[in-house]
């Protein structure tokens, strides 16, 4: 038996203190574990692949700078080809570069499984160390529950499953990330975590996503009618100062993976991806009385497209004009602008000037042309549409 024996404390400045080591942001610190907890369907595997994509190529995520870190990301949930659909989707969403940084496993549960009905499977740990230290900064694990075989609801057992994810984060130098399903009776206010307790304890930090359904909210944030908005809520921060909420929109992105004829290719999948909306993220703010709040606040995201349309994005915006459906007005709800907007991931706000200029651009090289069916209601107007240049008066009638 070790003996133990008071160790007297050594003193030290503050400059000789090391500082904590966050890799991006609260949610991803070496040495640590923290999780992201959501229902079903709103956007936990979404968020943490985009932010895989982020820390990789070292592009900026809710106000966060990584610095190009190597992520490793397994997923015990889809398949090679569909983590391939995710992640070129969350590339053109965000417009990242492809880095050599970002490394995805689709693994079965015994690849990962660091414990079961026995005890821990310390083969598996020591694997995962020994693939980690020295080549990963990062690992995300999609999702938790595929990492053991032990009843969720038994604290004792859970908690040496987490302990043995805090070695691995240790020993392994990076942070691991693990992604978590929420508890179907779920109070507001709460992580929601699923199962134990002691899951929640080991974390030092925690975020749940919550879904916006409140109107005037949606309508105070000028977030999309009709659209899926999700916040992103600190519901446990040891080790940082609360950052308060985050909005986003699950919202999709078409891959050109159709398939192809003469030309382009046409339109194929459409994809599951995070939005970010510039003014929309929410941050403490301390006011004069001393009590915190939240308020809505400017935080850019992008600057507004400006380069000029790809091949592909041309063959995007003849297909959805070949429909004869969408009109030129740009304060028209029918406006072409607004589909294509969707259909490349862009803000039909933010990047309006490029699709009106794109729309020019491409009627004064004759790939794009106006018409309209003649006059219509009491006055006579004549509604304008576009459609693919060449097309004959029969074709549009």
């Amino acid at each position: 038996m070790t003996s133990l024996t008071p160790t007297p404390y050594t003193w030290l400045d503050d400059h000789e203190i090391p500082q904590r080591n966050f890799l991006c942001g609260p949610a991803y610190q070496m040495g640590q574990v923290s999780l992201t907890v959501g229902p079903g369907g709103l956007g936990k595997s979404t968020l943490c692949i985009t932010e895989a994509v982020s820390m990789a190529g070292g592009f900026s995520l809710f106000g966060h700078q990584p610095m190009n870190l190597r992520v490793w990301y397994l997923s015990a949930e889809d398949d090679k080809e569909e983590m391939d659909r995710r992640i070129a989707a969350a590339c053109a969403a965000h417009h990242a570069w492809r880095s050599k940084n970002l490394h995805v496993d689709c693994v079965d549960r015994q690849q990962i499984q660091i414990a079961g009905p026995d005890g821990l499977n310390d083969a598996v740990i020591e694997d995962l160390i020994n693939a980690i230290k020295g080549k990963i900064d990062v690992v995300i694990v999609d999702p938790f529950i595929c990492t053991h075989a032990v009843s969720e609801n038994d604290n004792s057992k859970i908690d040496k499953v987490a302990r043995a994810w805090k070695r691995i984060a240790r020993e392994g130098e990076c942070a691991v990330h693990l992604v978590h399903h929420q508890a179907k009776d779920t109070r507001e206010g709460s992580d929601g975590a699923r199962g134990a307790s002691a899951l929640r304890d080991a974390a030092r930090y925690i975020r749940t996503l919550v879904p916006v359904y409140d109107a005037e909210v949606i309508e105070r944030l000028d977030l999309r009618p009709g659209g899926k908005h999700v916040r992103i809520v600190e519901t446990k921060s040891n080790f940082h100062r609360t950052e308060g909420s985050h909005v986003v929109t699950l919202g999709t992105r078409t891959l050109l993976n159709g398939p192809q004829a003469n030309g382009p290719r046409m339109i194929g999948d459409h994809v599951g991806v995070i939005e970010l909306y510039p003014k929309h993220d929410l941050v403490p703010v301390q006011p004069k009385s001393g009590r915190i709040r939240r308020t809505a606040v400017a935080v850019p995201v992008r600057p507004a497209r400006t380069d000029p349309a790809a091949e592909d994005e041309v063959g995007i915006i003849l297909d959805l004009a070949a429909e004869l459906t969408w009109k030129t007005a740009v304060n028209d709800e029918l406006w072409l602008g607004r589909v294509v907007a969707e259909a490349l991931n862009l803000d039909p706000k933010l990047d309006q000037l490029w699709l009106v200029k794109t729309f020019e651009a491409l009627v004064s090289q004759k790939l794009l042309e106006e018409f309209d069916l003649g006059p219509t209601g009491k006055r006579g107007a004549r509604v304008k549409f576009y459609r693919p240049a060449g097309r004959s008066e029969s074709e549009s009638s």
